[in-house]
């Protein structure tokens, strides 16, 4: 579906864009259109494809392809986290803070994998079951492609 560019809205604390970046991209999406949607969510926040976003307005455009994705509030920012992970560039500094961020979300939104937490208990027993989610060790390793250590 398309979306009136106006209507976006980013929330802010949003990583930079780099302009030779859009720019590059801006020139792509000129020679062979928009290949990938931008993600928002129902009330039009952006969750992935600021640097995309921003290559349509330098192109002039007033309407953007895009994906509505059922996720809000922490699942969305994780969403949009998990995105920023695939993109090149990122300092050790960025990656440690979106690494820091991304556990505060996901141990938020899954609290019984917080360290010490087995199935919301703090004793060990004999009648644990499996955790419903991954660790987030497991989880961020599979979200980056790398293997668990």
């Amino acid at each position: 579906m398309k979306i009136k560019i106006s209507e976006i809205k980013i929330n802010p604390g949003r990583r930079d864009t780099q302009q030779r970046n859009v720019e590059e991209l801006a020139r792509s999406i000129a020679a062979v259109g928009l290949m990938n949607p931008i993600t928002v969510t129902q009330d039009n926040t952006l969750i992935a494809g600021l640097h995309r976003l921003e290559a349509a307005k330098l192109l002039g455009w007033t309407e953007i392809e895009c994906t509505v994705s059922d996720a809000d509030g922490l699942q969305a920012e994780l969403a949009e986290i998990d995105e920023n992970f695939v993109r090149a560039g990122l300092s050790h500094r960025e990656l440690g803070d979106l690494l820091l961020r991304r556990k505060e979300l996901y141990e938020a939104i899954h609290p019984e994998t917080r360290q010490g937490q087995r199935n919301g208990q703090t004793a060990k027993n004999d009648n644990l079951t499996v955790l419903a989610a991954k660790p987030f060790s497991e989880d961020t390793a599979d979200k980056l492609g790398m293997p668990l250590l």
